[in-house]
């Protein structure tokens, strides 16, 4: 994005390359802000919501970030599990 001109921020638990100006940012789910408000979030790989590893990063971010879009892209098989997940938020979910 950057080297399209498009201020970009990437921050990893590795390291942080944050770009002046940036109005958009990469985060690993680890490294996923949740005590601010954003416009539109992506989750990737929201199917990790099962892992035992790491899957609470993953319900961290789901039910932490503050956003007024928030998009979860994955396998079809995680759509039951984010959806149980999600009823206690009352939330409109729609899945496409």
């Amino acid at each position: 994005m950057n080297k399209a001109k498009v201020p970009f921020d990437l921050i990893t638990g590795q390291g942080r390359d944050e770009v002046h100006g940036a109005r958009h940012k990469a985060v690993t789910v680890e490294m996923a802000a949740v005590t601010s408000h954003c416009h539109c979030a992506v989750i990737d790989e929201i199917q990790m919501l099962g892992c035992k590893t790491r899957g609470f990063s993953f319900t961290r971010a789901l039910l932490g970030i503050a956003a007024d879009e928030l998009h979860l892209c994955g396998d079809a098989a995680a759509v039951s599990l984010f959806q149980e997940v999600l009823k206690v938020t009352d939330d409109n979910v729609e899945v496409l």
